[in-house]
């Protein structure tokens, strides 16, 4: 989109599921899938109360594409469900997971 001579992005955000577990990823790898082509995403993972290894890997892999071909992502909001099981599996900075665990405020 042309706005005075500057390309404006659009950011599409993703809103995560309550669980992202090996039941749901199936279905989340399609919607992420979906998504990829987008120029900048948001991943919204405050709703998330559950997530195992598969979630963590269909997020992992759904980065790792996404940024090579160039999309910009950014969590707008991650519970600490999600940062404690990328923290276990030494995956945080993989996926772009900020430094330190969200505030408890990060619930809303």
């Amino acid at each position: 989109m042309e706005c005075n001579n500057k390309t404006v992005t659009a950011v599409s955000r993703i809103t995560l599921p309550e669980e992202l577990t090996i039941v749901s990823a199936g279905p989340w790898k399609t919607e992420l899938s979906d998504n990829i082509s987008r120029s900048s995403l948001e991943l919204d993972g405050n709703a998330v109360t559950r997530i195992d290894t598969a979630g963590i890997q269909l997020l992992l892999t759904f980065i790792r594409d996404a940024r090579r071909l160039g999309v910009d992502i950014e969590w707008t909001r991650h519970p600490v469900v999600i940062f404690d099981a990328a923290q276990r599996l030494g995956l945080a900075p993989d996926l772009l997971l900020p430094d330190g665990p969200p505030l408890p405020t990060d619930r809303i």
